[in-house]
C-alpha cells in the first residue's frame, strides 16, 4: 500500500506545529520546545520555521533565501510553484516548491528531541547542465518588544557554520547549517550548491537550545552525525502510521489527518510521578517551559496540569489505532495514583500535578472502549479490580450527604464543565447555586455507564458473581436516575439534594441595602434553597455574617447563620446557597458591612436546561421513552442543535446570549463526542453524522484560516474559542470512526457493517487494510490482497481474513 502524497498549500486547514514524538524518545517535561512552520501566504516567507521556546522570547525564526537565476526567492509568489506540503507525521512536517522550472525543492523538518529541530532541503534538478543554487539561512530574534542581532559562532569543526541568537532566561539557542559559512551580515548562514544535471542535492540545518551555546553547539554536531530517519506517515503499512481516510473531500480528509497528528503529538514521556506514557493539553510555541525554580510543577499553566479526564477520554480514543500501548497508559497513569479506598485524583501529572478531588467516572468506560480498538485481554484483567474500586469509591457515604444512593458532584470542576448556568458559583454570570446541594442527572449518568463498562467488562473475563453483582448495581443506578425524571419538564432535571424536589425561582429581595434587613413572613409555595448574593466594592468584606431565619421544609424554625468564608467570591461579588430549604422566611440580615454592599435573595432554580439532561442518552441502558423524549430535545433547534453542533445549554436560557458572551455559544469536542456516541447507541446514525458534518462545517475555515485546532467552536459563526492548538478540539476521531462504522484492529482483522450514514463513499486504510463502506456496500481489502464484501445491510460484524496456507 503506498502512502498518501499530499498537495495542500497555504489556503488548506493546516496545524503545522513540531513537537518530539514521545513514541521514540523521552520528553523533556520542563523545557519542551515546540516549533511552528508556515507554507507562507502572499508577501510573507515561505518555509519559514518559528518557535517562542514556551514564552522565554518573543519569537526565534529562521527562512530559507534562495538565489537561483539571478533573482532571491524568498517570498511564498516568488516560488516558481506555489508551495505545498506534502507529507506529514507527529514530528514530522515535509513540504515542496519549485524553485525554478527545472529546480524542486523539497522542506523537511524533524522534531529531533525537546530542544533541537533539523531541517533537510533537497533540491532536485531535471536540467541538463549543472546548476548553481545559493542558500541564505536568515535568522531572527525578539524579546520584549526588542529585535535581538544574532551573533556568529566560532565552531571547532568546519563542518557548518552557526550563530547564536542570544541568551533567553535559561538557554543559548544556535543555528547551525553543514557546509555552511557566516553569511553577509549577523543574521544570515550561507551555503552555495551546485547541483548536476539531473540530480539532487541535500543541505542540513539544526537549531538546538541548551543551557549555554557551547552545549547548543555539541548538540548540533551530534546531530549532524546522526542519520534522520524518515517517519511512518500516512497509509504505510505500519501500525504506528496514521490511518489514511478519504472522504472526497480534501479539506475533511486533511483535518481529520492533522487531527490525527495533534493527538499523537500531545503525548508525553517523560521521567516523574507517572509510569506510563501521558499527554499535555497543548503543545504550542509558547508552552513546554517550566522554570526550575519550580519543580513541584505548580506553575505549570492548564495545559500542563495533569490528565484532564475529559482529554484523556479524547486523546487516548484518537491515538488507541495506532499506539495503542500508549492510548491503554494514560488509563493506567490514573490507575497508578489510586489510593486504597479506590479513590483517583481527577488530573494526575508527570510533575506530581494533582486537583484533590475524585476523577470524574469515566474510565470504566474510556477502558472498555479502548479494550474494541486493541482486544488486549491482558489489559482488560489487569484494570478490571481497580476500576470496580474506583465505582465503589463514588459510592462510598462521604460523597452521599443525605445517604439516598445518589452521590453529589463535590465542586464544578469535578463535572468537567463549570460554566453552567445554573451553578457558575464564584463567576459574573449564571444563577451560582453551590453544587453539592443539587442531584444531578449527569453524575447518575456517569455512574451507571461505569457500571455497564464494568459489566461488559466482566462478562469479558467471565466473572460470573462480579456479573450478577453488577446486574443489580445497573437496576439501582437505573431506577436512581428514573427518579430525576421530571414528568412535568418531559426530561431528567437538577433536583435539590436532600427534599429532592424540583425548584423554580422566587426573587425575594432585589438589591437592598446592606444595612436594611428584610423582615418577613415570606411564605413559598414550594420549600426551596435561598441564593444570598452580596455585591459591592471591589473586593470582599473582611468581616460580614449572613442571618437567615425562617421555617424549614420540615416545619422546623431554625436560624442560618453564616460569615464570608461561606461565600464564593469574584471580586466584590459573593454567593452563599443556604444548607436549608426554607418554606418561610421571616428575616434576612448582613451584619459587619458598610452601606455600599447590597444584596438581593431568589430561590434556587433546578429547573433550568442544560446538556446534563441529555447525558443520560450516552449511559446506554435508560428507558426507551426517555432516550425518545432526550433524543427530540437533543435535535431541537430551539435549544441544543446548532448550525455547528451541539451547545452545553438552551438556546431559550436567558444566559444564551452568544453576541456578549461567545463561549455562551461554545460546541465542545468532548461534549460533541458523547451527544454523538450517545445517537449512536440510540441508532440514530444519520442524526450522529450530521452532528459531524455540522462540527466540521464550523471547524475547517478556522482551521484553515488560523492554521490550528482551537479548543472549542462557535455554534453560529466560523470562529475559534478557548486556547489555540488545544488536543480537545480536534476532530472526534473516535466518534468519526464509530459513525462510519470501521475499526481495524490488525492486518488481519476488522469490525464493519451497520448502518453507513455518510452522504460519500469512505474509504479507511491503516495496517495494510483499506476498508471501503458506500451505500451500496463494504469492501474490506487485506494486505494479501484477499477481498471481502458486505451488503448494504451487513449487521456490524468481525471479519477475519483467512488463514495463510501452509506453503506461504
Amino acid at each position: 500500500m503506498a502512502r498518501r502524497v499530499w498537495e495542500l498549500n497555504a489556503s488548506a486547514p493546516l496545524a503545522l506545529t513540531l513537537a518530539a514524538d514521545a513514541r521514540s524518545m523521552d520528553i523533556d517535561y520542563g523545557d519542551d520546545q515546540v516549533w511552528e512552520v508556515s507554507l507562507g501566504a502572499k508577501g510573507s516567507p515561505a518555509f519559514a520555521l518559528s518557535t517562542r521556546l514556551g514564552r522565554r522570547v518573543g519569537q526565534i525564526s529562521v527562512v530559507p533565501m534562495w538565489w537561483a537565476d539571478g533573482k532571491a526567492i524568498y517570498a511564498s509568489e516568488s516560488y516558481s510553484s506555489s508551495p505545498r506540503l506534502t507529507a506529514f507525521a507527529p514530528g514530522y512536517l515535509q513540504g515542496e516548491a519549485h524553485l525554478t522550472r527545472d529546480l524542486l525543492l523539497q522542506a523537511a523538518y524533524y522534531a529531533l528531541d525537546s530542544h533541537a529541530v533539523g531541517i533537510r532541503f533537497t533540491v532536485r534538478s531535471t536540467a541538463s547542465a549543472p546548476v548553481r543554487v545559493a542558500l541564505d539561512l536568515v535568522g531572527f530574534a525578539a524579546s520584549n518588544g526588542q529585535e535581538r542581532t544574532p551573533a556568529f559562532l566560532t565552531s571547532h569543526t568546519r563542518r557548518f557554520a552557526a550563530l547564536s541568537f542570544g541568551r533567553f532566561i535559561s538557554v543559548d539557542p544556535v543555528l547551525a547549517l553543514e557546509g555552511g559559512a557566516p553569511g553577509d551580515s549577523a543574521r544570515k548562514l550561507s551555503a552555495l550548491l551546485v547541483i548536476p544535471a539531473n540530480e539532487t542535492v541535500t543541505i542540513r540545518a539544526v537549531a538546538v537550545a541548551e543551557g549555554a551555546a557551547s552545549e547548543s553547539l555539541e548538540s548540533a554536531v551530534r546531530w549532524f552525525e546522526a542519520s534522520w530517519g524518515k517517519p511512518a506517515l500516512s497509509g504505510a503499512r505500519a501500525r504506528a502510521a496514521a490511518p489514511d481516510i478519504q472522504t472526497g473531500d480534501v479539506d475533511l480528509d486533511a483535518l481529520l489527518a492533522f487531527s490525527y497528528q495533534q493527538a499523537m503529538q500531545a503525548l508525553v514521556r517523560a521521567p516523574g510521578k507517572l509510569p506510563h506514557t501521558s499527554f499535555v493539553a497543548s503543545r504550542q510555541p509558547e508552552d513546554g517551559f517550566r522554570p526550575t525554580a519550580d519543580p513541584s510543577g505548580s506553575g505549570l499553566n492548564r495545559v500542563r496540569g495533569g490528565q484532564h479526564p475529559a482529554l484523556a477520554y479524547l486523546t487516548a480514543l484518537a491515538v488507541a489505532p495506532i499506539a495503542p500501548q500508549a492510548a491503554e497508559g494514560i488509563l493506567l497513569n490514573y490507575l497508578a495514583v489510586q489510593k486504597a479506598d479506590g479513590w483517583i485524583d481527577w488530573s494526575p501529572g508527570i510533575a506530581g500535578e494533582t486537583r484533590g478531588i475524585l476523577c470524574l467516572p469515566i474510565l470504566a468506560r474510556l477502558a472498555w472502549s479502548l479494550w474494541q480498538y486493541t482486544e488486549n485481554g491482558a489489559f482488560l484483567a489487569q484494570v478490571y479490580p481497580a476500576l470496580r474500586r474506583f465505582l465503589d469509591r463514588w459510592l462510598d457515604p462521604d460523597l452521599d450527604a443525605d445517604g439516598d444512593g445518589v452521590p453529589e458532584w463535590q465542586s464544578e470542576a469535578q463535572s468537567a464543565y463549570p460554566f453552567l448556568p445554573i451553578f457558575s458559583r464564584g463567576l459574573p454570570q449564571g444563577q451560582n447555586a453551590d453544587i453539592r446541594l443539587i442531584e444531578s442527572p449527569d453524575l447518575l449518568a456517569y455512574l451507571l455507564s461505569e457500571a455497564v463498562s464494568l459489566r461488559e467488562m466482566a462478562q469479558a473475563l467471565n466473572h460470573q458473581q462480579d456479573l450478577a453483582e453488577l446486574d443489580v448495581l445497573v437496576a439501582r443506578l437505573k431506577r436512581a436516575l428514573s427518579d430525576l425524571w421530571s414528568e412535568d419538564l418531559g426530561r431528567y432535571a437538577h433536583r435539590d439534594r436532600d427534599s429532592h424536589a424540583v425548584t423554580r425561582r422566587v426573587e425575594l429581595v432585589h438589591d437592598s441595602s446592606a444595612n436594611e434587613s428584610t423582615a418577613g413572613p415570606l411564605t413559598l409555595e414550594a420549600p426551596a434553597r435561598l441564593i444570598l448574593e452580596v455585591a459591592g466594592g471591589t473586593s470582599r468584606p473582611n468581616v460580614m455574617t449572613a442571618i437567615i431565619e425562617g421555617i424549614r421544609a420540615d416545619g422546623e424554625r431554625i436560624v442560618e447563620q453564616t460569615d464570608a468564608d461561606a461565600f464564593s467570591w469574584t471580586a466584590g461579588r459573593g454567593s452563599y446557597t443556604s444548607q436549608h430549604a426554607f418554606r418561610q422566611i421571616d428575616h434576612i440580615a448582613l451584619q459587619g458591612v458598610v452601606p455600599m454592599y447590597r444584596y438581593s435573595v431568589r430561590t434556587v432554580d433546578t429547573t433550568g436546561l442544560d446538556i446534563t439532561a441529555l447525558l443520560p442518552l450516552w449511559a446506554v441502558d435508560i428507558e426507551p421513552r426517555h432516550a425518545a423524549a432526550l433524543r427530540d430535545l437533543l435535535k431541537s433547534p430551539d435549544h441544543f442543535w446548532r448550525k455547528h453542533g451541539v451547545i452545553m445549554f438552551s438556546a431559550r436560557d436567558p444566559q444564551y446570549e452568544p453576541d456578549r458572551n461567545e463561549f455562551a455559544a461554545g460546541v465542545w469536542g468532548f461534549w460533541l463526542t458523547l451527544m454523538g456516541e450517545a445517537l449512536v447507541e440510540a441508532g440514530d446514525y444519520a442524526a450522529a453524522a450530521d452532528l459531524l458534518r455540522r462540527y466540521f462545517a464550523g471547524m475547517i475555515p478556522v482551521v484553515k484560516a488560523r492554521k490550528a485546532f482551537y479548543e472549542g467552536y462557535h455554534a453560529e459563526k466560523a470562529e475559534g474559542l478557548g486556547a489555540r492548538g488545544q488536543v480537545g478540539g480536534i476532530a472526534p476521531l473516535h466518534l468519526f470512526l464509530r459513525v462510519i462504522g470501521v475499526r481495524i484492529i490488525s492486518e488481519r482483522r476488522v469490525w464493519t457493517g451497520g448502518p453507513f450514514p455518510w452522504h460519500e463513499p469512505v474509504m479507511i486504510s491503516h495496517q495494510g487494510v483499506t476498508v471501503r463502506r458506500a451505500a451500496d456496500g463494504t469492501t474490506i481489502t487485506f494486505p494479501t490482497g484477499e477481498t471481502v464484501t458486505l451488503p448494504p445491510d451487513a449487521p456490524w460484524q468481525q471479519v477475519d481474513a483467512q488463514p495463510a496456507s501452509s506453503g506461504e
